[in-house]
């Protein structure tokens, strides 16, 4: 018996007790209301239309279409190839052993003492560069080129007449 027709005929025997414990829990609660409402006399024959009501329900179900339901079910599980999935997972799974994590922890430690010491270079150079900027004489630069604007101006107009 293949493994396909082995499932096939473990969900038909669970439909088949699903159904007899369905119709044994009908019958054990209608008995359990008979035998509680026995004082209500009057109104067994209203309960008892319920239970036939009932009954009929259970007899209307149609067990051919849930079978065929639980065999494509059935298909559809054989149609997971489990066996691929576990075979997948043994090779991450290995590949993840074959990682040196104590080597890759101390290359990302280097790699951010580097880049510390990268930080500590680069803000030293700023400093440097904000000092020189400090050092600067802005009212002797603007100076110097106001004298520069006041020697172009007159070459400027020169050149200008020319044109």
């Amino acid at each position: 018996m293949t493994e396909f027709e082995k499932k096939k005929l473990f969900w038909i025997r669970l439909g088949a007790l699903a159904a007899a414990g369905v119709l044994l829990l009908t019958l054990a609660l209608g008995t359990a209301v008979i035998f509680t409402l026995g004082p209500l006399a009057g109104q067994s024959s209203d309960i008892l239309r319920s239970l036939d009501a009932v009954t009929e329900e259970l007899e209307s179900v149609d067990w051919e279409s849930t079978s065929e339901a639980v065999n494509n079910l059935s298909a559809q599980l054989k149609d997971v190839e489990l066996e691929e999935i576990i075979r997948r997972l043994d090779e991450v799974s290995a590949d993840l052993a074959a990682i040196d994590w104590v080597g890759l922890s101390e290359e990302l430690q280097e790699l951010g003492v580097d880049c510390q010491e990268s930080l500590v270079k680069a803000q030293e150079g700023l400093d440097r560069a904000m000092q020189s900027i400090d050092q600067l004489d802005i009212q002797g630069l603007n100076e110097a080129i106001a004298d520069l604007r006041a020697v172009i101006e007159p070459l400027a107009d020169l050149t200008g007449r020319f044109r």
